[in-house]
């Protein structure tokens, strides 16, 4: 579990206490039953939507002005990103998402969704997938933010839904 950090001549250690074994764990399940036929990343899929949609009409309805800047800011490096380079940064969406649920204060509930977020897209650049269309995911963060802007949960929650759309699609095509 990568609690105990033993250095050889130095000593034992308590680690760091991350979710990287859970975040393994998981992305080697998803890989190993999309090997046999599961549906596994579908369900992955489904319960990181879960979780965000869940949770995005709390954040918008007390998203501090300081987040909602943050947010701005990574949604302009998005659109950078997508016009010079065709492509989204996995560092800048995982920083996106990690800033949405800041505010909440619970560094529990922050970990496990970053951990299926790392799992998510650990399986999916193990099996080659690559992200859709970067102006379109671009967009779709976009369009959250001006969600949480407005302090509207229910477009916030179904922003959210159609985030996951396109990668739904595709699941399904595979």
């Amino acid at each position: 579990m990568r609690i105990v950090d033993i250095r050889h001549g130095f000593g034992t250690y308590v680690g760091n206490l991350s979710l990287e074994p859970l975040i393994d764990g998981i992305a080697f399940r998803a890989a190993v039953h999309h090997h046999q036929g599961a549906a596994s990343l579908h369900e992955l899929m489904e319960v990181r939507e879960a979780l965000e949609a869940g949770l995005i009409g709390t954040v918008a309805a007390s998203l501090p002005t300081e987040d909602l800047a943050e947010l701005k800011r990574l949604v302009d490096t998005m659109e950078q990103e997508a016009r010079q380079h065709d492509a989204i940064r996995p560092e800048t969406d995982r920083a996106f998402h990690l800033s949405l649920y800041r505010a909440l204060g619970n560094h529990l509930l922050s970990e496990v969704l970053d951990a299926f977020w790392a799992a998510l897209h650990q399986v999916r650049a193990e099996l080659g997938d690559v992200h859709t269309d970067p102006r379109t995911t671009w967009a779709q963060h976009r369009a959250l933010v001006e969600a949480l802007e407005a302090k509207d949960g229910a477009r916030a929650v179904e922003t959210m839904h159609r985030h996951f759309d396109d990668l739904r699609a595709r699941l399904a095509m595979d």
